[in-house]
């Protein structure tokens, strides 16, 4: 296995005390890819790796069945929107609560996720932090069990990963309260939208009377009002 790593790998793990953190993961895995393209005699195209630390992944736990199909679900996505030649946008998937096969692969534009902020300057974009929402229901959950949590040491690890057995497929509470409460997902919530604009479309159709546009013009003037403030 050492043999068959990068030469500046072996040398890496050679070294008397192993930093793991300094082992350059991301650095070896663009040179086998490379390595394997140019093993292919089909394959006569360029390869050029940018890479990002990886650190972390490295020194993180083995991904859980979940894990494992959430990678494999957003790799495939990405694969498909560089089969289009579609540049700039980001997959991401809906449905996870549920099995694989209800899953969905879409891709968001990277511009759908920037706000603009001023504070004291010109304008700038960007993609910014969120805080905590204390006041949403998944915190307001946490505060309600951390008393009892931390007098029972109930946020132990309660053991390794399980690949196999009824708890090998459990997702997380996170999700479960988000997409397993009877809410529409993310994809059907955007379809309903669609939906319910169109509707709207053709009632104010040319030839409709001005109170019922009035009415219309009003309330969605509202909802657009709420919106920017959010």
């Amino acid at each position: 296995l050492l043999k068959s790593l990068p030469s500046f790998v072996q040398e890496e793990l050679s070294r008397k005390t192993i930093d793991f953190q300094q082992i350059e993961t991301e650095r070896m895995l663009a040179e086998m890819v490379k390595e394997e393209l140019d093993s292919r005699q089909s394959y006569d195209g360029k390869f050029s790796a940018v890479c990002q630390f990886l650190g972390y992944q490295t020194r993180g736990s083995l991904p859980s069945v979940f894990d494992s199909n959430y990678g494999y679900a957003l790799g495939g996505g990405v694969a498909t929107l560089l089969r289009h030649n579609l540049n700039g946008y980001l997959a991401s998937a809906a449905n996870l609560y549920e099995n694989d096969e209800t899953t969905k692969v879409f891709g968001v534009p990277l511009t759908a996720m920037l706000e603009v902020k001023t504070e004291g300057h010109a304008p700038y974009a960007g993609i910014f932090c969120k805080e905590v929402d204390l006041n949403g229901k998944h915190f307001q959950e946490w505060k309600r069990l951390r008393q009892s949590l931390a007098m029972n040491e109930l946020y132990e690890n309660p053991g390794p990963l399980q690949y196999a057995g009824e708890c090998a497929d459990l997702s997380t509470k996170l999700l479960a309260g988000e997409e397993g409460d009877g809410h529409p997902s993310y994809l059907a919530e955007l379809a309903i939208l669609r939906e319910n604009a169109s509707v709207l479309l053709e009632k104010l159709r040319p030839g409709v009377s001005a109170k019922k546009l009035r009415i219309a013009n009003s309330s969605l003037q509202t909802l657009r009002n709420v919106l920017e403030e959010l």
